[in-house]
């Protein structure tokens, strides 16, 4: 069910961890919202991210990109992306009670194609500010790969309230991105977590996402636009 289609901007989340308070933020209070592109829905409840690097990427819900089912996601970028550019998919969802206080893993199977840089990415955020990211870095997907399962695992606290996530690509090349899921992980197993709040920029100005679902939605992406 469709609630709101409006996202806000994501980061550059591999290399610049001062942006990371962006990907909290509406779409202009941080960058001039004039500058954006409008909101894009790549596949049901699944958008591009708005950035002003949109333009040198190029995200689809293709049957191209498919390890199950009939539709997958490529993200690919356009000509010889500028400097620090990145592009990818971005959706966002209320935190399931089950999860809080435990353990959750994000999966998902990804391919790549002379891709310098590509990652699936997970923030856990509570009301007022970012509680904790996993952006792969230092584990990221580079060069020409065939399909393989990824997996970020990170605590949920007990005072979260929402899950923001994607995949996204940073420079040149193409990832391709099929059957996402989320489930609970037992405690003991081993977290991913890259950055924790304590190592966190202070949120100073902080807006929540708006949400797009209730729960996380057409994980699958074999819904097309506007279903």
């Amino acid at each position: 069910m469709n609630m709101i289609k409006r996202l806000p901007i994501a980061a550059n989340l591999r290399r610049h961890v001062w942006l990371l308070p962006i990907l909290a933020l509406a779409a202009g209070l941080q960058a001039n919202a004039q500058t954006l592109p409008p909101p894009e829905e790549v596949a049901a409840q699944w958008f591009k991210i708005r950035n002003t690097f949109a333009a040198q990427y190029e995200a689809q819900q293709t049957e191209d990109a498919v390890f199950e089912g009939h539709y997958g996601i490529s993200v690919r970028s356009i000509g010889t992306p500028t400097k620090d550019a990145f592009g990818g998919i971005i959706q966002a969802s209320n935190v399931a009670d089950v999860l809080r206080g435990g353990r959750v893993a994000m999966r998902a199977w990804i391919r790549t194609e002379n891709a310098e840089s590509a990652s699936l990415w997970l923030r856990i955020d509570a009301v007022d500010r970012i509680l904790a990211l996993d952006n792969m870095e230092h584990r990221s997907v580079s060069g020409t790969t065939g399909w393989s399962l990824y997996e970020i695992v990170m605590d949920v606290p007990d005072d979260a309230t929402t899950l923001v996530y994607g995949v996204f690509l940073v420079g040149m090349g193409r990832m391709d991105v099929d059957n996402v899921h989320f489930l609970p992980v037992p405690v003991g197993t081993k977290s991913t977590t890259v950055y924790e709040e304590n190592q966190l920029k202070p949120k100073q100005g902080y807006t929540p996402p708006r949400i797009v679902e209730i729960v996380p939605a057409n994980l699958d992406f074999e819904r097309v636009p506007g279903t």
